[in-house]
């Protein structure tokens, strides 16, 4: 969509977290290849995240949600605190999808350096084999941070959810091998679709510092949304070893 910009910095103002503008990294994952959002800056310590024109949905959601973390890091790397607020005026503004304040705070620690160096793309080369059980736990506990929940994908689970039938998995399948996995969370609205994005990005992120090829995987007669023994699908996941 080439109408919208991921920084509005038309509000003047100088010093803050935001003093950089575009210097913040907000580069995220879109689940239709566009950038379906852009951040204005309210004033030195406020963003808001607004939704761009298009199809809204699912998709839009879980988009602005991974470009939301990027940002709640960015902010981190300036020894503040983002204090976020979902849909703060959805009768007159439904667009505005979140604001972004911007409030005193620690100095941010090693992980949350690490996963904000790894935001600009970085290429992975997949390979077969079993992931770590290591990594596997660490990539749970990226998603349940954010308030989701993650799954790797066998046979057995995906026969117990009807959104991953289509997947058409053996039955028997153990999952030893396999590099698939599903993001739940426990409802299925925009809030919850912004949930899943953070997850989906923290998780990415996460992957990527482990050395994995990692992205959002899509097929068209996956019946996400539907409910399962996990909450909600929203998204898979499909990852690769280093």
């Amino acid at each position: 969509m080439s109408d919208l910009r991921p920084w509005d910095a038309a509000t003047s103002g100088s010093g803050g977290p935001f003093a950089d503008g575009p210097g913040v990294r907000v580069a995220a994952p879109s689940m239709d290849g566009a950038q379906p959002y852009r951040f204005h800056r309210v004033d030195e310590a406020t963003l808001e995240l607004h939704a761009g024109v298009g199809p809204q949905g699912r998709g839009l959601g879980i988009s602005c949600g991974a470009a939301l973390f990027n940002v709640r890091l960015a902010i981190r790397m300036t020894g503040h605190e983002p204090r976020v607020v979902p849909f703060p005026d959805p009768a007159e503004r439904p667009g505005l999808v979140a604001t972004v304040e911007a409030t005193p705070g620690l100095p941010p620690g090693p992980q949350e350096r690490l996963l904000h160096h790894l935001i600009p793309p970085r290429r992975r080369l997949p390979v077969h084999g079993p992931l770590p059980a290591d990594v596997l736990a660490d990539l749970v506990a990226a998603a349940d941070e954010e308030g989701a929940t993650f799954v790797p994908v066998t046979g057995r689970m995906a026969h117990r959810v009807p959104a991953l039938a289509a997947l058409d998995l053996p039955a028997d399948d153990d999952g030893a091998g396999s590099h698939l996995a599903a993001l739940f969370t426990r409802g299925d609205g925009p809030r919850d679709w912004l949930v899943a994005g953070q997850a989906l990005q923290r998780v990415l992120l996460t992957a990527t510092a482990h050395g994995l090829a990692a992205a959002p995987f899509s097929r068209a007669d996956l019946r996400l949304g539907r409910e399962g023994p996990f909450g909600y699908v929203q998204t898979l996941l499909a990852l690769g070893g280093p």
